[in-house]
């Protein structure tokens, strides 16, 4: 499917007001990153075999760890971790540490 290229540098401003904001143009033709928001569940794991066995793999896989999961759930995540990096599908984890607390104990 083509999209065109919209050229804005064209609008013309409204008699009495100001001048219409100029664009240069919109690129539409350009391909935008896939991120997959990977929850280590059924959906968002199917929807990285698809895309994997598609051909089209997430551009980065990015998935945020509570700190509280199960050991099985960590277990896992390092299986399929193993198993993107075989492909070359990039992964990362990131987790929010507290370091100041408001009360005690920490939530």
């Amino acid at each position: 499917m083509d999209i065109p290229m919209c050229d804005l540098t064209s609008i013309p401003a409204e008699a009495g007001s100001a001048p219409a904001r100029l664009l240069d143009y919109i690129r539409v033709d350009a391909p935008q990153p896939v991120v997959l928001a990977y929850g280590i569940g059924v959906d968002s794991t199917a929807l990285l075999l698809e895309l994997e066995s598609r051909g089209t793999p997430p551009d980065l896989v990015i998935t945020g760890d509570p700190g509280v999961e199960k050991p099985e759930t960590y277990a896992y995540q390092k299986m399929i971790a193993a198993w993107m990096a075989a492909r070359g599908i990039p992964y990362v984890t990131v987790r929010y540490t507290p370091r100041r607390f408001k009360h005690w104990p920490p939530y």
